[in-house]
């Protein structure tokens, strides 16, 4: 009988293009195994195009791939210093993603993180009148940075890893119309692409490009066809910035327009160059008065939600739109009595904290716009984030941090799952309680900022991927 091997048959005859398309049919742990088949095994592997391969796919297919590549150069981790174009560099690169993850699941699950603090400083007046704790767009964060926005009119960006300022950001202030009213910086944005920022009292849009931090353009309203009734009252075209959201090159913003209370919603697709016209997608009104409390946009769906004064009482409605038509698709309304504290929305769900009279946190598909999960809660939280359909994560007004377990709570069947929750972690010992804390979550990071004293902040950032030996 005589034993024949294909995969050894054409690496001895020098065939690798023939190995790469029977090899990319496998996955990252298929090829592990195959490794341990032979040493000709094992040197067929380490030929050809298979790894650079796998490391292409699996970035595109599987954002956490992409997102802890990323992570991992921000860390500036030894393994990418000296970078190649050999099957032994791209094999280790893929050794070191799928090691990393399961590290970092790891240490979610036995709460293992490390720690950095660093001053944040003052935070404009304009953030310690807002009504409700929902806006707190003054800082933003992507892959390699942390954003803000600053009293003197300039964004500050800080790398995420270090902590360390490493560019600032000054406004175009000669393409700012001034209506008498000096700019204020409100919101910012940010993501692989753009940096974005908005103003309290006028309606431009400053767009940075993220790499170059290049400023591309001022976006003003009358450019994409916005722009109020002529009127002779000057306070007609005065406009209130109601937030922003960014995903990708979709734009979402808000104003309040003060000639009715009314509220105008528009979805802009941004251009990475500075030639390029920003194309309107769409525009609408919604019918005040009340506050618009937040905006999320991403390629399927755009979620608003907004608070309606009425008469007696008022009413907080999560408007459900697609994001291709802006047709409304679901519509959650809550009455007076159980007006959530925060909210958050992403990947098809909306997560909302319980306010003075509510008892759970409640979980909600914008598909149906029903409540699908309950989770007994009963203090109110200042801020609450869902972490990649993995982890509810909020923070209590003493900066007292919460953290969920989603997965285990959505098993529940609708029932209400007090087990889902995985760790409390303390506050500090006096923490200044003047300002509710802020925060923003994704799958490496948990990032708070609260008030330090009467004038100052803190930023406080736990690292779950370079967790504490």
């Amino acid at each position: 009988m005589i034993e024949w091997d294909l995969i050894e048959n054409l690496h001895r005859r020098g065939l690798e293009h023939i190995l790469d398309q029977i090899f990319g049919y496998l996955d990252y742990y298929c090829l592990r195994r195959a490794e341990l088949v032979s040493v000709v095994w094992q040197e067929a592997l380490l030929e050809g195009k298979i790894w650079k391969t796998l490391l292409g796919k699996n970035m595109c297919l599987f954002p956490c791939w992409k997102d802890m590549f990323v992570a991992l150069k921000g860390m500036k981790h030894k393994s990418l210093d000296f970078q190649d174009d050999s099957a032994e560099y791209y094999r280790k690169i893929c050794c070191l993603i799928e090691v990393e993850l399961q590290l970092l699941e790891s240490n979610w699950k036995k709460m293992k993180y490390s720690e950095r603090k660093s001053e944040f400083g003052c935070i404009s007046h304009c953030y310690s009148t807002t009504v409700y704790n929902y806006f707190y767009d003054f800082y933003d964060l992507n892959g390699d940075w942390i954003v803000r926005v600053q009293r003197d009119r300039r964004i500050v960006i800080r790398n995420r890893w270090t902590l360390e300022i490493e560019d600032v950001l000054e406004i175009p202030i000669m393409q700012i119309q001034f209506n008498d009213i000096i700019p204020v910086l409100k919101s910012v944005k940010i993501n692989d692409s753009f940096i974005v920022a908005s103003f309290i009292h006028h309606p431009e849009i400053c767009v940075w490009d993220t790499k170059t931090r290049d400023l591309l353009y001022v976006i003003v309203m009358d450019s994409c066809g916005i722009q109020e009734e002529e009127q002779n009252d000057e306070d007609s075209f005065l406009h209130s910035e109601c937030g922003l959201s960014l995903w990708k090159n979709l734009l979402l913003s808000c104003y309040t327009r003060s000639l009715d209370l009314s509220w105008i919603l528009t979805l802009r697709c941004l251009s990475p160059s500075m030639g390029e016209e920003v194309v309107l997608l769409h525009r609408t009104v919604i019918v005040g008065p009340g506050f618009i409390l937040g905006l999320f946009v991403d390629e399927i769906y755009t979620v608003v939600f907004f608070l309606h004064h009425k008469s007696l009482s008022e009413e907080v409605t999560v408007e459900i739109r697609n994001t291709t038509s802006f047709e409304i698709k679901t519509v959650i309304k809550f009455n007076s009595k159980n007006i959530p504290s925060g909210f958050h929305y992403a990947n098809g769900l909306v997560v909302t904290s319980p306010g003075d009279r509510g008892k759970s946190i409640r979980i909600w598909d914008v598909v149906t716009g029903l409540c699908i999960v309950k989770i007994p809660y009963r203090e109110s939280l200042a801020s609450i984030r869902l972490v990649s359909n993995k982890y509810v994560v909020g923070c209590e007004n003493s900066c007292k941090i919460k953290i969920w377990d989603l997965q285990t709570a959505l098993k529940s069947n609708r029932s209400p799952n007090p087990g889902c929750l995985m760790k409390t972690i303390p506050p500090p010992p006096v923490p200044y309680l003047d300002m509710p804390p802020s925060l923003a979550v994704d799958e490496f990071q948990i990032v708070l900022v609260s008030q330090f004293d009467r004038r100052s902040f803190r930023l406080s950032v736990k690292n779950f991927l370079d967790a504490a030996k």
